[in-house]
């Protein structure tokens, strides 16, 4: 198995996604000019040739289809979600405000905790610390350099 931080080429290995007897899956970063990174997978076979050559062209119909949907020349799809407008109340039509979900979403209340901390849930009047003391764990953590 390959080591995880090891550099192949212009990917690093991040970790390994599956090990399997026609080889291993990485989630790896492909490190591009001045510094870019993309997420990726990268699959190393160790499979026998005829075996290889059938896994290889599954893959690559897969990543055909991936990659016409994710090309530099296409525009990325981003998923951006209204969690407060002036603290309008809306059910709709949409956008429903303030966004249903998120005073249960530690992703949504700590980062904005942070960069308002005395905002107010326009529905239930809670402040964000009150929320946020509120919600179940969840698995959320600041990402490094941030």
């Amino acid at each position: 198995m390959s080591e995880t931080g090891a550099r192949l080429g212009k990917y690093r290995l991040v970790r390994p996604l599956d090990i399997a007897e026609a080889g291993e899956a990485f989630l790896a970063t492909m490190i591009g000019i001045e510094g870019f990174e993309k997420e990726v997978v990268l699959w190393m076979f160790r499979a026998a040739p005829e075996r290889a050559a059938t896994l290889i062209g599954a893959v690559t119909m897969e990543a055909k289809l991936a990659a016409s949907l994710s090309h530099a020349n296409i525009a990325q799809v981003l998923d951006l979600d209204l969690i407060d407008l002036g603290g309008r109340v809306r059910a709709g039509p949409p956008p429903v405000l303030p966004h249903p979900r998120a005073h249960l979403r530690a992703f949504v209340l700590r980062p904005l905790a942070e960069v308002a901390p005395g905002w107010t849930h326009p529905a239930t009047g809670q402040r964000v610390g009150a929320l946020i003391a509120a919600l179940d764990p969840q698995a959320i953590r600041r990402l490094d350099g941030a």
